[in-house]
């Protein structure tokens, strides 16, 4: 593309991110988390021939590979999701998108956002992504978002876009969001109707944000075998496990799920992971300045929290964690009294085999 980039509304932008945002990009990179794409994205550069035959569609790696300029996406993807085969959306890199309704990525559609960038203008949801859908490195950022926001920037719904569970696990592969700490939602899981949500894979690093991970369910039908990796670098709720409503049978079947993650709090970081709902699950990485949280680092509660086993947080503390602690004034900080019991397990490797029922409180 020759020129100046342009937004959504095709005005000239110099684009949105700054130095200190691609930094910590290509930290997240680093930490593994833009690792995980199949196969290079086709050279963003080309003759207006070449771009032309782009936008029109042309074999590829991915099957077809398409571009679509803002005001287009909506009807890229879906011509994309009505091809035979796997079709790869590319954007237009160096050009700020701000669409008006969430993009929608159905089965064997790719978006792969090129070096592109969103930053919406109003309060929606970014991306619905259906099962076997794909979106790669997608740089979004929420600040310029009117008013609070309190949507998500990755949505599965299995009530509404079907069961997870049959297609390639990989949903979202790499890239970044910046917003505002205690706004929104990074990745929503919500489960409903007769189907289950299995085996969704994500990798993305966020910085400010209100809730990181959100596993919602409305039925018995389960949230299982997820993992998810990233860098999380401000939020004031790191996962929230719960049901909406009263689900009778199977409350607990939020289960198996594991995230790999280096987390850093922040001011107004009130709690790592609240598990209301949820057995077997395990989240494992590095988490610094544990003293940060407003509440604990792991909360254990809700109905018959006592029935709530299976559950590991394995941690890697950081240097200086163990004066931590080990003092006696800063060990319920980390942790509630339904945490460490024979039933739900935190991991702390240099303990060697010392009971982790020590650091509870």
């Amino acid at each position: 593309m020759v020129g100046q980039p342009r937004n959504e509304e095709g005005q000239e932008s110099t684009g949105g991110f700054t130095r200190r945002t691609l930094l910590l990009a290509a930290a997240a990179s680093l930490a593994g988390c833009n690792s995980f794409g199949p196969s290079d994205p086709q050279p963003s550069g080309g003759s207006p021939t070449t771009n032309q035959a782009r936008a029109q569609g042309y074999p590829g790696d991915h099957g077809t590979v398409r571009r679509a300029a803002p005001g287009e996406v909506d009807a890229v993807l879906q011509a994309g999701a009505d091809a035979p085969g796997t079709t790869r959306v590319e954007l237009y890199p160096e050009t700020i998108y701000r669409p008006k309704r969430p993009w929608v990525i159905e089965d064997g559609v790719v978006l792969h956002y090129n070096g592109a960038s969103v930053e919406p203008r109003t309060d929606i949801d970014l991306h619905h992504v259906h099962p076997g859908g794909t979106v790669e490195e997608a740089q979004v950022d929420l600040r310029a978002v009117d008013g609070t926001y309190t949507s998500s920037v990755f949505r599965f719904d299995s009530e509404r876009f079907g069961f997870y569970g049959n297609a390639d696990p990989w949903h979202v592969r790499g890239g970044f969001t910046r917003g505002r700490i205690g706004e929104g939602t990074l990745f929503e899981f919500a489960q409903g109707g007769d189907r289950a949500i299995y085996f969704v894979q994500a990798a993305h690093s966020v910085r400010n944000i209100g809730t990181v991970v959100d596993m919602h369910r409305t039925s018995e039908y389960g949230i299982n075998g997820c993992r998810i990796f990233g860098v999380w670098y401000g939020f004031e709720r790191g996962i929230h496990m719960h049901n909406s409503g009263t689900v009778g049978r199977l409350p607990d079947n939020i289960a198996g799920n594991q995230f790999d993650v280096v987390v850093q709090p922040g001011d107004g970081t009130r709690i790592l992971w609240d598990l209301e709902r949820g057995r077997f699950n395990v989240l494992r990485g590095r988490f610094w300045d544990y003293s940060m949280y407003e509440d604990v680092m792991w909360r254990l509660h809700g109905d018959d929290a006592e029935n709530r086993y299976g559950n590991v947080l394995r941690w890697y503390p950081v240097d200086g964690s163990k004066r931590w602690l080990l003092a006696e004034d800063q060990v319920g900080h980390a942790f509630d009294d339904q945490v460490g019991s024979d039933r739900n397990r935190i991991v702390v490797p240099w303990l060697q085999g010392n009971p982790i029922t020590d650091f509870t409180g």
